[in-house]
């Protein structure tokens, strides 16, 4: 997990400054590497199970969930999209297929 950091803030006029706000717990963390590998595992004519690794680097944070996107010949933008629920993979960061 990437470093956890408080922050605080105060308003600041020509009379001083005023006490500090509530803390603000947040982790510095950026996007995840992509998965480092993609394969089909199993299929039929209507169905397909696809396998997958998790990312080497997860940015600093727990990978929350996955996006599968299918290209059907009109690009990647296809709206078939597919999320995999963050409940499905909490505490699983190795989840491997959907």
């Amino acid at each position: 997990m990437g470093a956890l950091y408080e922050f605080k803030v105060s308003a600041v006029n020509h009379n001083g400054e005023s006490a500090l706000s509530d803390a603000l717990l947040v982790h510095a963390c950026v996007a995840p590497d992509a998965p480092p590998l993609l394969e089909r595992l199993t299929g039929d004519a209507t169905t397909i199970t696809l396998a997958w690794q998790a990312p080497q680097d997860d940015g600093g944070c727990p990978i929350t969930g996955y996006k599968l996107k299918r290209d059907s010949g009109l690009g990647i933008g296809d709206a078939i999209t597919t999320e995999v629920d963050a409940g499905a993979i909490n505490g699983r960061p190795a989840l491997r297929e959907h």
